[in-house]
């Protein structure tokens, strides 16, 4: 069903139910159909051409704007993390609740210079009843591709997420001629942390390294779980200089956790290996280097940050 959030000329709640489109509200019912078989046939047709939230919502306002002159458009959905936007603001708007038996499938409204009549709302809510299906079903198979790129413990990307982005992170370095950095990230001795306080210590341990990792990095920089404990931060736009910087923050994170157990205090820390792109290197080059550098500075204890990005690359210790 498609409930009505507000209106410009109306304070009264409008219910369109999906499963028989019976139309339900304080004012008297209206009987307007919705237009032609053709336009029909042409809404549902655009609206199944496409998996993609975005294409779909294109279809329809589209379609929107032939039927009713709407100007824009706006789209929210918080748990799938979609905001779309399209058009212009009017002065006039229809808001709705998407919503079906089993899902809330966000929020929708649509705005125009003019006011919506009865019989507008009545077309439009029609219109609605075509689109929840679809939506629905874009909805899914975005959460399911999401569910597929994201490592389920920690909630961050998993290693298929990370080829992919920094994939795209390599071929925009190229055409746009930005620097672009990764950190491999490999905590210490997190073989003894699970055999001295179990696994599911040793799980929360990696999500409060997630944590901190997330917090001593920038709200642009991405985290991936490459496999066990040993995680991946891209760096877009970030030189030798900055990713070293960044690389030292995160072992001063890492080793500032304070986590306890019922077998005591767990003593974090890591080594984080930094390598900055170099032109026509591969991904695969590129972590590879980043490895070398985190076992370099494994090989110095732990707890410290080391760049690869020449050979004569000096580990950075971390005082705390």
């Amino acid at each position: 069903m498609a409930l009505p959030l507000s209106t410009a000329e109306t304070t009264e709640l409008r219910i369109v139910t999906a499963d028989d489109a019976v139309f339900a509200s304080a004012s008297p019912r209206v009987t307007k159909a919705l237009g032609t078989l053709e336009s029909r046939v042409q809404l549902m047709t655009a609206l199944q051409a496409s998996l993609s939230v975005d294409a779909i919502l294109q279809a329809f306002f589209r379609h929107a704007q032939t039927r009713l002159r709407v100007s824009g458009m706006w789209y929210r959905h918080n748990e799938a993390a979609e905001k779309l936007t399209f058009g212009t603001e009017g002065t006039h708007s229809l808001a709705y609740r998407l919503i079906t038996r089993e899902l809330h499938l966000g929020e929708l409204t649509v705005s125009r210079q003019r006011v919506f009549s009865a019989n507008n709302m009545a077309e439009f809510e029609d219109m609605l009843m075509s689109l929840l299906h679809p939506l629905n079903n874009a909805l899914r198979y975005a959460a399911a591709l999401k569910a597929a790129r994201t490592d389920s413990l920690t909630q961050i990307g998993n290693r298929a997420a990370l080829h992919e982005s920094l994939d795209f992170a390599i071929n925009s370095a190229k055409r746009y001629q930005h620097s672009l950095s990764v950190l491999l990230v490999d905590l210490d001795s997190f073989k003894q942390i699970n055999d001295g306080h179990g696994h599911e210590t040793g799980d929360r341990v990696l999500q409060e390294v997630v944590a901190a990792i997330i917090d001593a990095t920038r709200n642009t920089d991405q985290c991936f779980r490459l496999g066990g404990d040993e995680f991946v931060v891209l760096l877009g736009n970030t030189p030798a200089a900055g990713a070293s910087i960044i690389a030292e923050r995160v072992c001063q994170a890492i080793a500032s956790l304070n986590i306890c157990s019922d077998s005591g205090s767990i003593v974090t820390s890591a080594s984080v290996g930094a390598a900055t792109w170099q032109a026509d290197e591969s991904q695969a080059e590129l972590l590879e280097r980043a490895d070398m550098a985190m076992y370099q500075a494994k090989a110095h204890g732990g707890n410290t940050s080391l760049s690869q990005n020449n050979k004569n690359a000096t580990p950075h210790p971390i005082s705390l």
